[in-house]
């Protein structure tokens, strides 16, 4: 391509109209929703690796949104011992997400 068409698709590039009333901005991160769903995975990954003793109260009160009463009546164990194994729970998450 020499100079002059250079010139030429520069001249009709500045002079091509840009219409205000389309929004160009999705407001879509890509990015973020990529790095969202990877620390999504890596939870899940991490969950799988815990003992069901403690995976299920802290699934019960992070996923499903459920109260310690709840939890309580679902795993039939005393409301003290859901906050201790939720605890638990999120000091061996800590650790095994972690891990690398």
């Amino acid at each position: 391509m020499c100079i002059r068409d250079r010139n030429i698709l520069a001249k009709r590039k500045k002079q091509t109209p840009i219409n205000d009333e389309i929004e160009y901005d999705s407001g879509v991160d890509i990015e973020d929703d990529f790095i969202k769903a990877e620390l999504i995975k890596h939870a899940h990954h991490c969950l799988d690796q815990m003992p069901i003793i403690y995976k299920e109260p802290l699934s019960l009160f992070y996923l499903e949104e459920k109260s310690y009463g709840e939890i309580s009546d679902i795993l039939r164990i005393p409301v003290g011992t859901v906050g201790t194994r939720v605890n638990r729970a999120k000091g061996i998450m800590k650790k095994l997400c972690q891990k690398k």
